[in-house]
């Protein structure tokens, strides 16, 4: 195991890093802190020497979205601050084929080293398809 988080948890099994959400009362919600340990761990991830990253989730939805609780009484910069992180969040995802030789995002969640085709594009519609649960986890809980 590696990092100290609330929300996650992280493993390293040989050149693969997991990456699990670990929030399943709230159906692994994307709240402020979990979107920052996010962060945080796809940054451990990519400055690793890891060949793969997984992103999984524990119990039996994969994520739900945004936790729109942190809007709740939010002004309008508060709002962008908080969206602000989502962005960054995504942007950590797509950095780390970029800071190794030619990796790939799988259909599956993983990322693969051997190409990359489509870095942006993958990685946009696999966390869509995640976040409504149209595509479950790469893992089983």
């Amino acid at each position: 195991m590696t990092g100290n988080y609330r929300y996650l948890i992280t493993e390293r099994d040989g050149p693969t890093f997991t990456i699990w959400m670990n929030w399943p009362e709230r159906r692994n919600a994307l709240c402020l802190q979990h979107m920052q340990e996010l962060t945080r761990a796809f940054g451990e991830a990519g400055d690793s020497d890891a060949t793969g990253v997984v992103l999984a989730a524990k119990g039996k939805v994969f994520c739900t979205g945004h936790d729109f609780a942190d809007m709740a009484g939010q002004d309008l910069l508060g709002a962008r601050r908080l969206l602000a992180v989502c962005a960054r969040m995504m942007e950590m995802i797509e950095e780390i084929p970029r800071k190794h030789s030619g990796p790939r995002l799988t259909r599956e969640g993983c990322l693969d080293r051997g190409s990359d085709q489509g870095i942006r594009e993958m990685t946009s519609e696999l966390f869509h398809w995640r976040c409504a649960g149209i595509c479950p986890g790469a893992l089983p809980s």
